[in-house]
């Protein structure tokens, strides 16, 4: 073989090489989609049951068993597009309230939360300086149940929201109900509605918020309402036994306010 026949021989095989390697990278980018998709398609059907206790620890596994020590470990677990139940533990031996709290910005995107009670009903969710939680479209975030469950939000806390919405839904209470205790001066509204661009084609956001058995007449500060929405926004408000008291409202865009003492309600509202 002459030396023009062995160069061409090997500029062939480098250009057969060449395109072996751009069909891998091809091969290697669809698959690497479709297991995401694949992936996406499982934590849409995925549920998980997450326990935390005062006495566990963030190293644990989160199950019954092995519950870990914080709610922000127990949200960091949850993969996308999931549905959780966090279970907060109550004391066994009969104890005061165990509180566990919220001090970090918590973004739910398509999870589904739910923070309950296990073991008892003398625990307290407590809000403190930077606790909130943001949900968006697909998902959601329910506070309450399987057994009562006091919400209680600090005096020195200046957030004005619990709950920030860019569409999804927030749930509080539930069958054996929940209290706020609201001390803080700072709070405007327990849930604000946003407006974020990208919900819909008419460029509006859209959520909902419901209250069942949810009882805020324990709070100090007490003008602050329910739920609020910003311009653009669309909210659904749902009320089963909701208890109000001071200065409270139900909902309260620019100032237009629906006070009431005890509500049984549902009503579109919009902004």
């Amino acid at each position: 073989m002459s030396t023009q026949d062995t160069a061409a021989l090997v500029e062939s095989v480098n250009k057969m090489t060449e395109t072996v390697a751009g069909k891998i990278g091809e091969i290697d980018k669809k698959v690497e989609g479709l297991l995401g998709e694949t992936s996406a398609v499982i934590n849409s059907f995925l549920s998980l049951n997450i326990y935390v206790s005062a006495s566990g620890n963030d190293g644990n596994t989160g199950s019954s068993s092995s519950p870990l020590a914080t709610i922000a470990k127990a949200i960091s677990i949850i993969p996308e597009g999931a549905a959780a139940r966090i279970y907060l533990g109550s004391a066994s031996d009969g104890s005061d309230s165990n509180v566990y709290d919220v001090v970090s910005h918590h973004d739910l995107g398509s999870r589904n939360v739910m923070i309950g009670v296990y073991g008892g009903s003398n625990v307290t969710l407590r809000f403190m300086q930077g606790g909130v939680f943001t949900t968006r479209s697909g998902g959601s975030l329910k506070i309450g149940n399987p057994h009562s469950l006091t919400i209680e939000v600090h005096e020195n806390r200046s957030g004005e929201n619990l709950v920030n919405m860019c569409g999804g839904a927030a749930l509080f209470g539930g069958f054996y109900g929940t209290y706020l205790v609201n001390k803080s001066p700072a709070l405007k509204s327990l849930c604000r509605l946003n407006f974020h661009v990208g919900d819909s084609g008419f460029g509006s956001t859209f959520g909902s918020a419901s209250f069942m058995r949810f009882n805020l007449s324990q709070s100090t500060e007490t003008n602050f309402v329910l739920c609020d929405v910003v311009l653009g926004g669309m909210m659904f408000i749902s009320l089963y036994s909701t208890t109000l008291s001071g200065d409270m409202a139900i909902y309260n865009p620019a100032r237009r306010a629906l006070n009431i003492d005890s509500a049984n309600a549902g009503l579109i509202l919009t902004y």
